[in-house]
């Protein structure tokens, strides 16, 4: 448990520090692939420094009059997506000029910890699914205004006033996972693992991947498991039973990586080769699980930062819809999917596929520095005219394209999630002038930089 008004506010590796008196945040990134700097530096609300900056003097008075919000965050910050979850907020502060007094709380909430938080006074909360339901009761009982992350059982939220449930498009995870299979290899059979039937977002993920599957006339089997079960040997054989009964080579999306996991281990004890014989695809991305096994897995990219950003907009709406009796906030909002992440257990077994492959994952673990065709065709030790005819045989496009559109997908969150300008953006991803930034992502993207930001500042 740990309390900070946003301020020198540690957590897992990374350390947060909101200055007020300089009106900056400094938030160093620890993710695999993110920024190419050690920290981002952005404006931060504060009436002291804003006023001393000639800003806001007349609002000056009566923002020192006003309340902080008094806001309890408890997140599993143990895993990738709960940290993403939590800067996304704290870039939602910064980006909408916010002042919070955060309680954080690192993992599960239970009953005593939401109890002994109340008796200072709570105006608002926001959960992740890892909470406990007697917590969620006591919530509603309080009357506390929430905003619920991806959870599994929303029914335990009914009759609250105040709440939001911020949400992982399922559907589209579904979509995209089959998507991803149908594109890269004509598999024989075509499977999907979740959990039970109750568990609302896995079920989602299920029924829309085997939908897609359909949609082609393919058919789709699918297996749920209990979460409580995943680390006995009964679940273990039951899988591999379940594989077994799979048409080889076959395609298996797992509703997320640890029971991607757990499938890969189960299939690798009974002699399974994965990706030969099943080729396994996870969700979230957990880079130190994905990357931690053998084979590395690959696994769809959530936007969980955009989640939290969306969570902190959320209860902001809430606290004005409290304070002003204005527009009530929206109650069901979904977060979009990023990208897939492609590593050894959907890895085409072809040499051609296996370069494209190594080529991808370079270009995207070296994506904030200035790498150029020849850094990847030096780290593959094979010719530039090579990568290029190869990569574009398998992705239809050139490698230089592809470097771009990984620059490009950062250059998107830093508008997003940060103040740094334009040009600073393409200074930091090392584009020859603002104009060529300007021009690549307008045709990538469709609009310009300056409307990108101000679709995302509007939610």
């Amino acid at each position: 448990m740990m309390r900070a008004c946003c301020a020198d506010t540690p957590y897992g590796h990374e350390e947060f520090r909101l200055k007020y008196t300089v009106g900056f945040a400094t938030i160093p990134r620890i993710r695999q692939g993110g920024l190419p700097v050690t920290t981002v530096r952005m404006p931060v609300h504060s009436p002291l420094s804003a006023w001393r900056n000639g800003a806001m003097q007349s609002d000056y008075p009566a923002a020192m009059k006003k309340k902080t919000p008094s806001i309890l965050i408890a997140l599993s910050l143990a895993y990738q997506n709960g940290r993403d979850y939590y800067m996304g907020i704290l870039h939602y502060l910064a980006r909408r000029r916010r002042k919070w007094e955060i309680r954080l709380v690192r993992q599960g909430l239970d009953l005593p910890t939401l109890e002994n938080e109340a008796r200072w006074g709570l105006d608002g909360v926001i959960i992740d699914y890892d909470v406990h339901d007697d917590a969620v009761s006591a919530i509603r009982r309080l009357g506390i205004p929430c905003v619920a992350l991806d959870t599994a059982h929303p029914d335990l939220f009914k009759g609250m006033r105040h709440v939001a449930f911020i949400d992982i498009d399922s559907c589209e995870i579904g979509r995209r996972g089959a998507e991803h299979f149908l594109a890269r290899y004509n598999y024989a059979a075509y499977g999907v693992l979740g959990f039970e039937a109750t568990c609302n977002w896995s079920e989602r993920r299920v029924e829309s991947f085997a939908k897609t599957l359909e949609e082609k006339q393919l058919t789709c089997e699918a297996l749920r498991v209990r979460r409580d079960e995943l680390r006995t040997p009964a679940l273990h054989r039951t899988m591999c039973d379940w594989a077994e009964r799979l048409h080889r080579p076959a395609a298996v999306m797992a509703v997320c990586d640890e029971l991607a996991r757990t499938f890969i281990s189960a299939l690798s004890a009974h002699g399974i080769r994965v990706p030969n014989d099943v080729a396994v695809l996870g969700v979230d991305n957990e880079w130190i699980l994905c990357t931690h096994m053998s084979p590395t897995l690959s696994s769809i990219q959530p936007d969980f930062e955009r989640s939290g950003f969306l969570a902190a907009e959320s209860m902001d709406a809430i606290l004005r819809e409290q304070e002003t009796g204005g527009t009530k906030p929206r109650r069901h909002v979904q977060s979009p999917v990023s990208s897939i992440v492609v590593r050894e257990s959907t890895a085409p077994s072809s040499t051609t596929g296996l370069m494209v492959l190594r080529a991808e994952n370079f270009i995207r673990d070296h994506v904030g520095e200035n790498i150029h065709v020849g850094d990847v065709a030096r780290h593959l030790k094979v010719s530039r005219r090579l990568l290029d005819l190869r990569f574009r045989e398998v992705t239809g496009r050139t490698v230089l394209s592809a470097i771009h559109a990984a620059q490009l997908e950062n250059v998107r969150r830093l508008l997003r999630t940060t103040a740094l300008s334009i040009s600073e953006i393409g200074t930091l991803y090392h584009f020859r002038s603002e104009s060529q930034l300007k021009r690549l992502f307008k045709a990538a993207y469709g609009m310009t930089m300056t409307d990108a930001r101000a679709a995302s500042m509007r939610g």
